[in-house]
This record gives structure tokens, C-alpha cells and sequence, in this order.
């Protein structure tokens, strides 16, 4: 089953999540604006980072397996912007997020989206990279100024902050730091890259007897 993105939301400190499935994988990325103290990643969430600093500036990142009950992503205390993508069909076994999450910061108008090769986890095509980003300024296109490789998913902007969420939209074998050229005030920016795995294959295997087929699971 290959992966496939389901949604985005944003808030201040919470968010409300969009339809999903029991199983999908979400990412919440939370910036705060003119602080190095991070925001709280929330109980029940899987700390990606809570220590990533930019200029007067600072995010938490955390992922969660959903299940039915589950409607916001909690309250994200301290975060002046969050954001959380929704994906389906990742590795439901083991840890969803692979690699080592590369974190960047800045304040110039080139805003970088990794920080050098991305060490995979699987480097058979079937992992999706996602991208998130937070800036201090309101002016600015991180939201929509072209990354190479990635498709814009989402993205929100209030009185004080913007965050935009993008993703490779397809398994990529490799991800190596890609720069955005944007326009706009230029101020403190910080971006955070995943490694979404992929649901592994299923390949039939004769273990069971010529009439009783049987699955194992290919890592």
C-alpha cells in the first residue's frame, strides 16, 4: 500500500483534525514566534524535536497514530502557529517515521528545506518526505514559492506568524537539502524534514503448503 496524503489543518495552539482513518499517521509542527523556549508537544504524541531554535524563534515537532476518538491535536502550549498533516498508508509495525528529521533555520529570504542528504531509513523509493515551516514575518511565499520536489499541502497565517506544510507526493529514494527563494520581510524561519515509511509490501510465501498460502512481511 503506498502512502497517500489525507489532509492539513492549522490553529493557534490546537487544531482541529480533518476526516481521516483509524491508522493514518499525523505530524503536528508547532512555531513559536519570539521565543527560544519551545512549545509542549502534548501527552500521547511521539516527540520528533522540542529542543530545534531558529532567531527568536523555536518549534516542537511530534507524530501520532490516530484512532476514531481522536478529533484535535491536543493543545500544543506556548506555539503561536500549528500545523498537522495527515497521512495513510505508512508502516503500521514500527515506528511511522524513519531517517533522522533534519532541522534548518534562518533569516534570510533563501529558506533551506533539509539540511544536506536526508539519511533514510528505506532507500527503496517507497518513503515520502514532508516538509514543515514556520516564519516570523506574514508577508512572506514560504507557503507558496516553488520547492523543488515538493507539492504544497496546506498552510495558515495569523497576526503574528505563518506555517506551511509540503510533502515529495510520491516515494523518493533519497531527499538532499533544497533551497525556496521567497519574498517578504525577512526574519527568523525554521523548517523540519520527516521520512514517512510506506505500509511494506506483502509478498506470498509457500511456507504454509502449496494449498495454504501465507504472507510474510518484507521490511
Amino acid at each position: 500500500m503506498a502512502i497517500s496524503f489525507v489532509g492539513v489543518a492549522h490553529g493557534t495552539t490546537s487544531a482541529t483534525l480533518p476526516t481521516f482513518t483509524d491508522g493514518d499517521i499525523a505530524v503536528c509542527f508547532a512555531f513559536r514566534d519570539g521565543s527560544t523556549t519551545n512549545p509542549t508537544v502534548p501527552a500521547g504524541w511521539i516527540t520528533l524535536t522540542n529542543t530545534a531554535d531558529g532567531t527568536t524563534c523555536s518549534i516542537s515537532v511530534g507524530w501520532r497514530r490516530l484512532i476514531y476518538t481522536d478529533t484535535t491535536t491536543s493543545t500544543w502550549t506556548n506555539a503561536t502557529r500549528v500545523s498537522v498533516g495527515l497521512w495513510r498508508g505508512c508502516e503500521p509495525f514500527i515506528a511511522a517515521i524513519g531517517g533522522t528529521p533534519q532541522a534548518s533555520a534562518g533569516t534570510t529570504n533563501t529558506v533551506s528545506w533539509g539540511a544536506g542528504a536526508q539519511t533514510m531509513t528505506r532507500g527503496d523509493g517507497t518513503s515520502w518526505i514532508a516538509g514543515f515551516g514556520g516564519h516570523r514575518s506574514i508577508d512572506t511565499t514560504i507557503d507558496s514559492a516553488a520547492i523543488t520536489g515538493m507539492t504544497a499541502r496546506g498552510s495558515a497565517v495569523d497576526a503574528n506568524a505563518e506555517t506551511a506544510v509540503w510533502d515529495t507526493n510520491a516515494g523518493v529514494a533519497s531527499w538532499a537539502s533544497h533551497s525556496q527563494t521567497i519574498t517578504g520581510t525577512a526574519s527568523g524561519w525554521q523548517t523540519y524534514m520527516v521520512e514517512l515509511l510506506a505500509l511494506p509490501a506483502q509478498v506470498e510465501s509457500n511456507v504454509g503448503g502449496a494449498n495454504q498460502p501465507s504472507f510474510k512481511r518484507v521490511a
